[in-house]
């Protein structure tokens, strides 16, 4: 399976990405944390994330559970280590791309036909401030990719528990259990 994006949501959602990319840069690193999100044809939302980072993987999962959501992707800025992680500089943001895939769009009781797993990219941008240096996603760092990988599986897996507590309760409960917030 390749790492690159495979669809044109997915290819067009990357692009946005890097030309909105500047405008977040400060002196301290990349900051809100950014997340794009393709709703629609050509329809983007830039949405500044002032979140640590679980809060942000958190806020991207439930993006990408939406069903209008065709292709999202952000961003955690990063401190890395150029010779141990095979990376030019090292200020980065590691990326995750999910693309739902064209030919499934639809959901079947709200899990997706696929392996969601299998719709995520990940890469890495790396940048400097002063001199201003930003560089394109790399798809290709296996450090930065197996380690973005662990961590999404490990918040999937945290949601997947979520939601067999939240099921096990309304099913012992039933219509005691009022919804959350209701």
């Amino acid at each position: 399976m390749s790492n690159h994006p495979e669809t044109d949501d997915g290819r067009q959602t990357v692009r946005e990405f890097e030309k909105w990319l500047p405008h977040l840069m400060v002196p301290k690193g990349i900051c809100p944390l950014p997340m794009i999100v393709m709703d629609g044809p050509d329809h983007f939302l830039m949405i500044k994330l002032e979140l640590n980072d679980p809060q942000a993987y958190r806020a991207f999962l439930s993006v990408i559970r939406r069903s209008e959501t065709r292709a999202a992707m952000f961003g955690l800025d990063r401190l890395g280590d150029p010779d141990l992680q095979r990376i030019e500089m090292p200020d980065l943001l590691s990326v995750v791309l999910y693309e739902r895939s064209e030919s499934k769009i639809h959901l079947l009781q709200d899990r997706p036909v696929e392996d969601i797993k299998d719709r995520f990219r990940y890469g890495i941008i790396s940048y400097h401030y002063s001199p201003r240096v930003i560089r394109p996603v790399n798809w290709e760092n296996v450090f930065w990719r197996l380690e973005l990988q662990g961590e999404m599986s490990r918040y999937l897996r945290s949601e997947e528990k979520m939601t067999r507590r939240i099921s096990d309760l309304q099913r012992l409960y039933g219509p005691r259990l009022r919804k959350f917030g209701s």
